[in-house]
């Protein structure tokens, strides 16, 4: 599923990131059932950490209630400058959490999302 982006953030020598454990992704499925699987596959297959150090994927989803005006938001990533993305566990859709709180629904899967955001960064990361 992300052959293609593995090799890219991997080739990135900014990039630093660490493939989660079949136990901690067991522990992720228990603790959020619902979690969709694309979200779950990256972490198995290309992990969490820095990518291009311009944008970070968290090792499991966190909530964060000065973040979020949200409960049901649970917080997967950043771009290091106060725009987060995560979940609204309401839907298991993806959203953009802005820097207000307010969350913003994408209306794309976690796969699509974070190809997007890898292309803008590691391309930009090219071009410097």
């Amino acid at each position: 599923m992300f052959t293609n982006l593995k090799a890219q953030i991997l080739a990135d020598e900014d990039s630093d990131v660490r493939v989660l454990s079949q136990e901690d992704i067991a522990d992720i499925r228990r603790a959020y059932p619902g979690i969709p699987n694309d979200y779950v596959e990256f972490l198995r297959q290309i992990g969490w950490g820095a990518i291009a150090m311009s944008y970070v994927i968290y090792a499991r989803p966190k909530s964060f209630p000065e973040v979020s005006t949200s409960e049901a938001i649970l917080l997967i990533g950043d771009n290091m400058a106060g725009r987060f993305l995560g979940y609204d566990t309401t839907s298991w859709g993806i959203v953009e959490v802005l820097s207000d709180g307010s969350a913003v629904p994408t209306n794309h899967l976690f796969a699509d999302v974070i190809a997007r955001i890898c292309e803008e960064i590691l391309v930009e990361d090219e071009e410097a």
